[in-house]
C-alpha cells in the first residue's frame, strides 16, 4: 500500500508530494538522498530501501525520481483476507484441506504478476466456497468448484464488488465504527501528540445506500472502498455507495485530536518514578475520564524496566500483574493503581521509561463521529430498529399488572427480580380493561411502551388494542412439559406463532341490517410474509427443524389460501438451511394436538386459530399458569403469559400460579441480552416445580403465590 508519493528533481529536491494516509516527514527523502549519494550512480541504488517504519520504493525515469514510502503490501493482505472469507480461520490444516480452492483463487487473483480479481463477491461467482456437499460431489463426480459456476454475460455483475440479482431472505445491514487512539503523554502530563485512527466495518445485504455522519468535517486522510462515490463525499461529506455483499471495510480515516490538556483522553496514565541508588520506586495510576459512562475493558499497561533490573516487588489494588525477568517488562491487567520498587545491578539506574497502555471502550467513539442517518434508495424495504431505555446501568421496563390475578403475579416477578439483583427499573401503570375511565391510563401505557421499548404485562383485556397501536405483529407462545409436573403427554415442546394484527381480529364489523352483522377477515400478503419470516427465523435461530402452517384454506380459499401460499413461498428460501415445511387444516390440527402433539415443532397461523391452539396447547402441559409468551414488533416487545386468563375467581386469594409471568419475564431478559439473570431465574423456577415443594392449587397442591415466590428465591444460584 503506497502511503505517499514524492517526485524528486535530479538534485534530490522535492518537486511535488502527495500524501494519502497521513503526512510523512520529509526526513525520509533526506535519508533516501544520502543512500543515492553513497553510490556511484543512481542506477546502483537498491530499488527497495528499508527503514524502521517504511520500505522506500522508487523508480528513476528521465532524471526524475518517483519515491513512495510503503507501510505494507496490500495485495498480500488481500490474499489473506480472501482466504479468511473462504475458510474462516487461517491455519495450516485449512490450507492443506482446501489446496485446490486456494490454487484456483490465486490463479484468478493475479495474472502474470499483475493483480486481477480481488473482490470477494466476484471471486465467489467464479469459485464456490467449499462445503461438505461440494467436496463429496467433487470427489465422486470429479467436478471442480469452478466448472459449473463460471459466470456468463447475463449473470455477471457490472459492479465487481456486488453479485448480480442477489436475493436475501432477510434484508439487513450492520455498521461498526471502530477507532484506535494513538497518544503520547510526557512525564509532566502534557500531550505531545494525539490522533485517532478509525474504520467503518459493514455487513450488508441491501443495495444503494447513503450514510450521513454527525460532524464529518473532522475526518482527515480518508481511504474508501471502491463502492463509495468519492465526489459526493468531497462535496457533501456523506457516504453514497452501492454496497458489496457480506463483510467489508467501508472506509478508514484519521482524526487529529486537540492536545492542549489531557482531558481529551478517555483514559489517562499518571506515572511517578523515583530513582535511587541500585534501584527505584514507582507508583502508576490509571485515571478514567471522559467515557460517557461507558465501561473501560481489557486494560493492559506495559511498564518496561532497564535490563540491569534484577528484582521487582509490586502490588496492585485490583486485577493482576506479571513481571517477565527476561524482557524486563511488567504487565498489569485491569487495575487502576500499580506501585512497588525494583533493584538493579547498576548504582545509577538508567532513566527515561516509556509506559504503554491498551484498553477497549465499547459503544464509544473518541473522535465524536456518529452515524446520523442511513438512507436507502430504489428499494421498498421497511426499516427495523431495536432500541432500549437504559439509565445508570439499569433498563426501564413498562409493567402493566392488569386485571384479576395480575397484581399478585406481577408482585411475585418484582420480588424475584429484586432478589436476583436484575438491573431493571419498573414503570408501573395500573390499567385494566373493564372501565371507561381507564382510557387515559391506556394511552399512558402505550406512551410508556413507546418510550421504554419493552414491557411486561400480566392479565388484562386491552391486548388487541395495544398490539394495533404499537404494531406488535408476532405472538409467540411456548408449549413444553416441565419436570415435576406430570401430564398425560410427555416430550411436548413446540412454539405457536400467530399474526396479531389481521384475520378475524381486524376489528372491522358492523350491523348491516337489524339482526345481521358483517365481520371482515383481513389477510394481506405483506403481513403474512412478515409473520412467516418471523416463524422461519425463529426456527432457524433456535435449532428447530420444521414449520407447520395451520389454516382453513379448504373453505376460505382466498383469505387462508393467500396465507398458505405465501408461507409456502417463504419456505423455499429456508430449504437450504434444513427447515422443513408442511401445512395442516385447523380441524385436523386440533385433533392431532390432543392425540400426538410431539409431531409439532413450530406452528404459524392467523390470529383466531392461534388463540384457540394456544389454549389447547396449555391444556396439554398443565394449564395456563405455566405458559410463557411474547409479542414482538419492529420497535417494541411486549412479554405476557401465553394464555391470558384473568382468573377473577381467585383474585386476591393469594392462590395464583405466577410461573407463566415469571417465565415471560425470563424471555424478556433474554431479549435484553441479560442471559445470565434469565438462566438463574429459569433454573430456579424449574427446580421449584421439579421438587414439588410449593405447588399452587392449579398444580394439585395447596401452596400460595407467596410460597411459590419464596421457593423460587431460595433456589436462585449465587451470581
Amino acid at each position: 500500500m503506497i502511503d505517499s508519493l514524492f517526485v524528486l528533481s535530479p538534485s534530490g529536491k522535492i518537486i511535488i508530494e502527495k500524501h494519502w494516509r497521513g503526512l510523512i516527514n520529509r526526513q525520509l527523502v533526506d535519508y533516501f538522498n544520502e543512500q543515492v549519494s553513497s553510490q556511484l550512480s543512481h542506477e546502483e541504488v537498491l530499488p527497495i530501501i528499508s527503514t524502521p517504519k517504511y520500505q522506500l520504493v522508487h523508480v528513476y525515469r528521465s532524471g526524475l525520481t518517483f519515491l513512495s514510502p510503503v507501510s505494507k503490501e496490500e495485495f498480500l493482505h488481500r490474499i489473506v483476507d480472501i482466504l479468511a472469507e473462504y475458510f474462516g480461520e487461517i491455519a495450516e490444516i485449512s490450507i492443506k484441506d482446501n489446496f485446490d480452492t486456494v490454487y484456483q483463487l490465486l490463479e484468478e487473483m493475479m495474472d502474470y504478476g499483475y493483480p486481477l480479481t480481488t473482490e470477494p463477491n466476484a471471486l465467489r461467482e467464479m469459485i464456490v466456497p467449499p462445503n461438505i456437499i461440494n467436496k463429496v460431489i467433487s470427489q465422486v463426480a470429479g467436478v471442480t468448484s469452478v466448472s459449473q459456476h463460471v459466470p456468463n454475460g447475463s449473470t455477471i455483475s457490472s459492479i465487481p464488488w456486488r453479485k448480480a440479482g442477489v436475493k436475501y431472505t432477510n434484508n439487513e445491514i450492520y455498521f461498526d465504527v471502530i477507532e484506535e487512539i494513538d497518544a503520547i503523554v510526557d512525564s509532566n502530563g502534557t500531550i505531545v501528540s494525539s490522533e485517532t485512527h478509525g474504520l467503518i466495518q459493514a455487513n450488508c445485504r441491501l443495495s444503494d445506500l447513503t450514510l450521513n455522519f454527525v460532524n464529518p468535517r473532522i475526518l482527515d486522510d480518508c481511504s474508501f472502498h471502491p463502492c463509495v462515490r468519492y465526489n459526493k463525499f468531497e462535496h457533501e461529506r456523506v457516504l453514497s455507495f452501492v454496497p458489496p455483499d457480506g463483510h467489508f471495510k467501508l472506509m478508514s480515516y484519521r482524526v487529529n485530536l486537540p492536545h492542549q490538556n489531557t482531558n481529551t483522553l478517555p483514559v489517562y496514565v499518571k506515572p511517578q518514578i523515583f530513582m535511587g541508588n541500585n534501584g527505584g520506586k514507582f507508583d502508576i495510576s490509571i485515571i478514567i475520564r471522559n467515557t460517557d459512562g461507558k465501561s473501560v475493558e481489557n486494560v493492559l499497561l506495559v511498564f518496561p524496566l532497564a535490563q540491569s533490573v534484577t528484582n521487582v516487588n509490586a502490588t496492585c489494588n485490583l486485577g493482576s500483574y506479571i513481571y517477565d525477568p527476561v524482557t524486563k517488562v511488567e504487565t498489569k491487567d485491569r487495575t487502576p493503581n500499580l506501585s512497588g520498587n525494583f533493584s538493579c545491578l547498576e548504582q545509577t539506574p538508567e532513566s527515561g521509561y516509556t509506559i504503554t497502555l491498551d484498553f477497549v471502550i465499547n459503544m464509544f467513539a473518541i473522535s465524536g463521529l456518529k452515524v446520523d442517518s442511513l438512507k436507502l434508495y430504489n428499494e421498498g424495504y421497511k426499516p427495523y430498529k431495536r432500541g432500549l431505555t437504559k439509565y445508570g446501568g439499569k433498563y426501564t421496563i413498562t409493567l402493566i399488572p392488569g386485571d384479576g390475578i395480575g397484581q399478585e403475579t406481577a408482585n411475585a416477578v418484582k420480588t424475584i427480580f429484586k432478589a436476583a439483583n436484575v438491573p431493571v427499573e419498573w414503570e408501573q401503570l395500573d390499567v385494566t380493561g373493564y372501565t371507561q375511565e381507564d382510557d387515559i391510563l391506556f394511552e399512558q401505557s402505550v406512551q410508556s411502551i413507546e418510550r421504554n421499548k419493552v414491557a411486561l404485562k400480566a392479565h388484562q383485556s386491552f391486548n388487541v388494542a395495544m398490539r394495533k397501536n404499537l404494531d406488535i405483529y408476532a405472538s409467540l407462545v411456548l408449549i413444553r412439559n416441565l419436570k415435576g409436573y406430570p401430564t398425560r403427554h410427555k416430550d411436548v415442546d413446540f412454539a405457536i406463532i400467530r399474526e396479531n394484527t389481521e384475520g378475524e381480529y381486524s376489528g372491522l364489523e358492523h350491523q348491516s341490517y337489524p339482526g345481521v352483522v358483517e365481520s371482515l377477515k383481513i389477510v394481506t400478503r405483506e403481513k403474512t410474509e412478515r409473520i412467516a419470516r418471523f416463524a422461519f427465523d425463529f426456527a432457524l435461530k433456535n435449532g428447530r427443524k420444521k414449520v407447520t402452517c395451520v389454516h382453513k384454506a379448504n373453505i376460505m380459499k382466498l383469505g387462508d389460501g393467500l396465507f398458505l401460499n405465501t408461507c409456502r413461498q417463504i419456505a423455499e428460501g429456508y430449504k437450504s438451511s434444513g427447515i422443513e415445511f408442511d401445512d395442516m387444516i385447523v380441524d385436523n390440527c386440533s385433533m392431532q394436538l390432543v392425540s400426538r402433539p410431539q409431531q409439532f415443532d413450530v406452528m404459524v397461523m392467523p390470529n383466531l386459530y392461534g388463540n384457540i391452539v394456544s389454549n389447547v396447547g396449555a391444556a396439554l402441559v398443565g394449564g395456563p399458569g405455566i405458559i410463557p409468551g411474547a409479542n414482538i414488533g419492529r420497535e417494541y416487545a411486549l412479554f405476557e403469559p401465553g394464555c391470558r386468563h384473568v382468573g377473577k375467581d381467585i383474585k386476591g386469594l393469594n392462590l395464583a400460579n405466577p410461573s407463566a409471568l415469571i417465565l415471560s419475564g425470563v424471555l424478556m431478559l433474554r431479549h435484553l441480552g441479560l442471559d445470565d439473570y434469565a438462566s438463574r431465574i429459569h433454573n430456579a423456577v424449574k427446580q421449584t416445580i421439579q421438587r414439588g415443594a410449593a405447588k399452587t392449587p392449579d398444580m394439585g397442591g395447596t401452596s400460595t403465590t407467596t410460597d411459590f415466590t419464596l421457593s423460587v428465591i431460595s433456589n436462585l444460584t449465587i451470581f
